[in-house]
């Protein structure tokens, strides 16, 4: 299980069905690269009417066949309770990945707080013995470090953890938007993704868009991603704007002088001392193209 977790109105959906889509044309974009597999929406949160909406937005958007198809089960119960149902779904279909939206609604609206209560879903999950990309929520209030919603025991079970993040504009058609890697159980830890949603059709502010499309973005303008950005992609980001010395990149980027110059002397295939009048010196980049 991977698992998608933030808070209310990130586009979490919008990214998972957008991931699904690539699963079931085995597409790549903005970093992820999918083989072609049948997909099960499994959805506590919505309808079918407008699943099939967005679905038919992103396939206006570009890039997706006109007769791709997300089969879709509309849930009431927790998953353990409708395994029976799914699970032969899953077996008609050769299904070989399940999108849950959301956790809450699998978990049967449960405390998730309590370590059982993770038990049980992904004794359910386990037995469907397919992938699944996991939306799910995190706590309210000002936390320094967010986490899913519950028990730490959803995070432990988990094979990944990514945290969407994306600012809340309401009326916005372009919005930025970053995943970022918390924990993997597989490989290694993934660097920070970027994708930006665009919406678009309507002619009026009262009327729905008619189209939906989702690109590569960049991770420095996600708010709230930034001290989740390696020292390297943000000293990149802020030469592209051009030379600096190393207290001006030091300061810009709330970096100990020491640990901007550890930085730049590692990724000499990025970064350059350039010859300068002063004694400080300026660093570049070894190639604003390749960057």
């Amino acid at each position: 299980a991977t698992v998608l977790f933030g808070e209310g109105g990130l586009c979490k959906s919008w990214l998972a069905l957008w991931m699904a889509m690539l699963l079931a044309n085995g597409l790549s974009s903005c970093g992820l690269s999918a083989i072609e597999v049948m997909v099960l929406y499994l959805d506590w949160e919505r309808s079918e009417q407008e699943i099939n909406r967005r679905i038919a937005m992103l396939k206006a958007g570009g890039g997706f066949s006109t007769d791709l198809v997300i089969p879709y089960r509309r849930c009431y119960m927790s998953l353990g309770d409708e395994l029976e149902e799914v699970m032969e779904m899953v077996a008609g279909l050769s299904v070989r990945v399940v999108v849950i939206d959301s956790l809450l609604g699998a978990s049967g609206g449960e405390n998730l707080s309590e370590t059982k209560v993770a038990g049980k879903f992904f004794q359910a999950f386990r037995r469907l013995n397919v992938g699944g990309l996991v939306i799910a929520h995190t706590q309210k209030g000002n936390l320094v470090e967010k986490t899913v919603l519950g028990a730490g025991s959803w995070e432990n079970q988990a094979s990944s953890v990514w945290e969407v993040k994306a600012p809340k504009e309401p009326g916005a058609v372009e919005i930025p938007a970053g995943l970022l890697h918390k924990k993997v159980n597989i490989g290694r830890q993934h660097l920070p993704l970027a994708f930006t949603l665009r919406f678009g059709g309507a002619k009026t502010p009262q009327e729905e868009d008619t189209w939906a499309r989702i690109g590569a973005g960049n991770i420095e303008e996600v708010e709230g991603a930034e001290k989740n950005i390696p020292a390297w992609m943000r000293i990149r980001h802020l030469l592209k704007g051009g030379d600096q010395p190393l207290s001006v990149i030091a300061e810009e980027l709330a970096l100990s002088q020491e640990t901007a110059r550890r930085t730049l002397n590692r990724f000499q295939k990025l970064f350059v001392r350039l010859p300068s009048t002063t004694k400080e010196g300026l660093w570049g980049l070894v190639s604003h193209e390749s960057s």
